[in-house]
């Protein structure tokens, strides 16, 4: 008798589809797709999901869709759990504001599967949205929402179900998992710099500009801080040596996961930190991995790299705590 037949191979797993729906009628492709694309890949570099197979961005009536392939749909999953989460949102709108292709008041979805979330500046009459006031904007008026673009189905069409609110934020760790840490110098223009004026006025400021952040996650900076001993800051050293000292670091331990991190690090690289945080001039500041050796996870920020705020001139930073 003949040899059975082999069986044939197993089919491949499933590939995966998320779509990411702008609805404005200020947004299209040919001007804004680029800089919506990159805020995906941006969103998609911090988290764990392996690198998609394609971006792309759609013109649909009412907007445009980004929708991302991977080889797996447990990929486009993940993704989906890390974009619709409070940090990952606000995540994806700051970086494609700073990629100027995000209008104001727009209506975001997501979709992945079954799966939608929908975000708004404010509520949306007849539907259920996250409303999330990064996606507002202060100069002009809240538009009339527009109506939704049908999302970009995948290969297997399916019913999309009405918009679910994000899910929760992901649980925090129990041990420090990233640090910021302010070298003030102590010398002139500076005034009044040692390590007694750092932990009275600039360790409860800073501590109030990571808390007005935290706030916008809804987070608790209580909760994030590890050892708030100093008035907020967990360690102020005089460096080189307390005799003599040329600058004060003083530091922030936070017990967050990437993508939460990632958020919060790139809001207090910004003026109102600056300004709020009370932060002196000429200092740098740095954001990196509790690890041995650390590693920066953004630049440094000093006068030299943002003059414009920590420049004695600039008139952002702080020259004496008296």
């Amino acid at each position: 008798a003949p040899p059975p037949s082999p069986s044939p191979p197993p089919p491949p797993p499933p590939a995966g589809f998320l779509s990411i729906v702008v609805n404005s009628l200020s947004v299209n492709c040919a001007d804004d797709g680029a800089g919506l694309i990159q805020a995906t890949q941006t969103s998609l570099d911090i988290s764990t999901v392996p690198d998609p197979n394609d971006i792309t961005c759609t013109d649909v009536s009412g907007g445009v869709v980004i929708q991302v392939s991977f080889t797996l749909e447990s990929s486009a999953q993940a993704f989906y759990d890390s974009l619709t989460s409070t940090a990952g949102i606000n995540f994806w709108i700051f970086t494609a504001r700073a990629e100027q292709s995000l209008p104001c008041n727009p209506i975001v979805g997501v979709v992945e599967g079954t799966r939608t979330s929908t975000f708004s500046c404010s509520a949306i009459p007849g539907q259920v949205s996250t409303i999330v006031p990064a996606l507002c904007c202060t100069d002009s008026p809240v538009p009339s929402p527009v109506p939704s673009p049908s999302p970009v189905p995948s290969p297997t069409p399916s019913p999309v179900p009405s918009p679910v609110p994000s899910p929760t934020p992901t649980p925090l760790p129990p041990f420090v998992t990233y640090m910021m840490w302010i070298s003030n110098p102590t010398r002139p223009p500076n005034a009044n710099v040692n390590v007694n004026s750092v932990v009275e006025y600039n360790c409860p400021a800073m501590r109030d500009a990571i808390g007005h952040v935290l706030d916008s996650i809804n987070l608790n900076v209580d909760d994030v801080l590890v050892d708030q001993t100093l008035n907020g800051c967990a360690v102020v050293t005089p460096l080189p040596s307390p005799a003599d000292p040329a600058r004060i670091a003083y530091k922030y331990y936070f017990a967050l996961p990437p993508t939460e991190w990632n958020y919060v690090a790139s809001s207090l690289r910004s003026q109102g930190a600056v300004e709020l945080g009370k932060v002196m001039c000429s200092s740098t500041v740095y954001w990196q991995t509790y690890t041995s050796p650390a590693q920066n996870t953004l630049p440094p920020m000093n006068a030299e790299t943002n003059p414009e705020w920590l420049a004695p001139s600039s008139g952002v930073c702080t020259l004496s705590q008296i």
